[in-house]
């Protein structure tokens, strides 16, 4: 494991509340926890974003109305940017 990503799961988990319009959202960003394309070379992990076709497939399968997924995929790019640039510092 990545010693960052080992790191932020070792942390004491803290309690958010989550507002019932960005459940559905939330919802399919941590169910794309393991479908980030990356880049690693010589000991260096860049995270570069989300896989798009699985963010569709995620929808899919989680039985997101059709009509939602562009509002459900503009706040998942919005959490993406906001991950990228926490998973990317190298000083955390």
């Amino acid at each position: 494991m990545h010693a960052q990503a080992k790191a932020l799961a070792q942390r004491k988990p803290k309690c958010y509340e989550l507002w019932p319009e960005n459940e559905i959202p939330f919802s399919v960003f941590a169910a794309l926890e393991s479908q980030w394309r990356i880049i690693s070379d010589m000991g260096t992990v860049i995270y570069q974003g989300i896989d798009y076709d699985s963010a569709k497939a995620a929808m899919e399968m989680m039985g997101i109305r059709r009509r939602q997924w562009p509002e459900v995929f503009e706040d998942l790019r919005l959490m993406e940017r906001v991950a990228k640039k926490i998973f990317n510092d190298k000083d955390a």
